[in-house]
């Protein structure tokens, strides 16, 4: 009898608990996939703002490229109201149907996050949260519209995304961007054909990181999605036209004598979070930049360039935490302002106002003169990545400018004794003043049309770590062996070399440099 009464007491305490936990279930439900996920951190609404902070990770065995932005011309993020007025929709994804005639072919931007490992971010939105649409027309209610309901959507592709792409619109004729009213008959027209797409992606540094792609009205396969529900919130929204808002311009600067930044947590993971970037430091210039965390700027010319880009801010509801500098602004000893970066991407103020910067700060660099030594290895090795594109691709690049359709489409290099002019010559359509040429020159080094030798041995079926471009004198199609490889192009001493499947690394020594494979 005692045992009996123990047992009902116990499923009496527990039914409440398992109501409790179904209730939260279906509150806050989650749309996973195997080996990643999203989780909801923080979900906060005050009568002035909507916070949102969310973790992904990636427990899978691939690297996976999360959608980072939408639409580069506006906050990055599609914000709408759905039909019944009744779910406030935040959304970052490409293969999705668009609504409305749109003149202007979105284009996204996608970030890699490799195999376990994690990434924070977060949404702040001022009320009543206005809508950005992208791919929808959303619909026009009155103010005093409340979402009752919020839903998060985040696409992402899993494994490597630009291979996939080139993959896809590889062997096909050369076209030109698309614009309205042309609608494109193939996936190869949506992307504009594999040199638009290696063009649109050199100017992104980090070219490892991030891949920039068009919307190709869901032709373009595979993109997977990660989504957060809420139920049981009070979110006041308008749908007013986003041009009629009043949005406070970023902070101004122009009078401004002497900045003050601490990195969080140090310059080193500020400025070189990736493991392919930190792997062309050695064990003491990692040390030498984590110990490096304050500094304080007075240079007149440097401070007029970091007022005029803080200036280009556009106004944002996301950032991507993690790595930050908090900025603090004088006019002789008066305080002009203080704020914070984030991910050098990302501005927040202290009246919680952020704004975007689409290429990131580039004047924060060059207030930071502590890195300016290794920002220069960073930018030579972005320019071998973008001649291994070129080199990789300049088979299906020759043959779609040619138009000829007969043959095969094995992949070929172009021959060492013209590889420069010949990848310029196959690559030069869309090319604006020097940006043609710009990868070929070391930007660490001084004049000369071209840094870089071609391994006559390096072909497109050799091992994965054979040399296939390496640093050298000024000269242009140079070709041959270690004997041309220059150890002073760089302060600090050495030079890059890129390897047959795209890696690049710093070469300090002589000893170092014997044991590349070179056959």
């Amino acid at each position: 009898m005692a045992g009996r009464r123990n047992l009902l007491l116990v499923t009496l305490l527990i039914i409440p608990l398992l109501a409790q936990a179904r209730a939260r279930a279906a509150r806050d439900s989650t749309t996973q996939n195997p080996g990643v996920k999203i989780a909801l951190t923080k979900l906060e609404v005050t009568d002035k703002t909507l916070e949102i902070r969310y973790e992904i990770g990636n427990d899978s065995a691939d690297d996976i490229w999360l959608c980072d932005d939408v639409d580069a011309r506006r906050s990055g993020i599609e914000v709408y109201i759905d039909e019944d007025a009744g779910t406030l929709k935040i959304r970052r994804r490409l293969d999705v149907p668009l609504k409305y005639i749109n003149r202007n072919q979105a284009i996204g931007r996608y970030a890699r996050l490799p195999a376990h490992e994690r990434r924070s971010e977060s949404l702040l939105f001022h009320l009543p949260v206005r809508w950005h649409p992208v791919f929808t027309v959303g619909t026009f209610y009155p103010d005093g519209l409340v979402a009752k309901r919020l839903s998060l959507e985040i696409g992402f592709y899993k494994g490597n995304l630009p291979m996939m792409v080139l993959d896809t619109i590889k062997g096909v004729s050369e076209t030109v961007p698309i614009s309205y009213p042309t609608y494109p008959q193939s996936i190869a027209d949506w992307f504009g054909g594999v040199r638009f797409f290696i063009r649109s992606n050199e100017p992104l540094r980090d070219r490892d990181e991030r891949v920039r792609m068009p919307w190709s009205d869901q032709n373009f396969k595979g993109e997977q999605s990660l989504q957060i529900a809420r139920d049981d919130v009070r979110i006041p929204c308008r749908t007013d036209p986003p041009g009629v808002e009043v949005v406070s311009p970023p902070p101004q600067l122009s009078t401004c004598t002497r900045v003050e930044i601490r990195y969080q947590p140090s310059m080193l993971q500020y400025f070189f979070p990736y493991a392919s970037q930190q792997a062309l430091l050695d064990a003491g210039e990692k040390d030498f930049l984590q110990a490096q965390k304050t500094l304080a700027a007075d240079d007149p010319g440097r401070l007029r360039l970091f007022s005029n880009e803080i200036a280009t801010g556009f106004p944002c509801e996301m950032v991507k935490e993690g790595s930050t500098a908090h900025v603090v602004c004088y006019r002789d000893d008066k305080q002009l302002a203080s704020f914070t970066v984030y991910s050098n991407m990302g501005v927040e103020t202290e009246e919680k106002q952020r704004y975007r910067y689409s290429d990131g700060l580039q004047s924060l660099r060059l207030l930071t003169p502590q890195i300016e030594p290794f920002e220069l290895r960073m930018r030579c090795a972005d320019n071998l990545r973008d001649l291994w594109y070129r080199m990789r691709w300049y088979h299906a690049v020759a043959k779609s400018s040619s138009k000829d359709s007969s043959g095969t489409n094995e992949i070929t290099y172009p021959g060492a004794a013209e590889w420069c002019a010949s990848t310029a010559a196959a690559c030069q359509w869309g090319y604006r003043d020097d940006s043609l040429t710009e990868p070929y020159r070391c930007p660490s080094t001084g004049e000369g049309k071209c840094h870089y030798a071609m391994n006559p041995n390096g072909k497109t079926d050799s091992p994965g770590d054979v040399i296939l471009l390496f640093e050298t004198k000024a000269g242009w199609n140079q070709h041959g062996g270690p004997e041309l490889f220059s150890f002073t192009n760089h302060d600090p001493r050495g030079g890059c070399a890129l390897l047959n499947d795209g890696t690049v690394k710093f070469i300090r020594t002589k000893a170092e440099l014997k044991q590349l494979r070179w056959k």
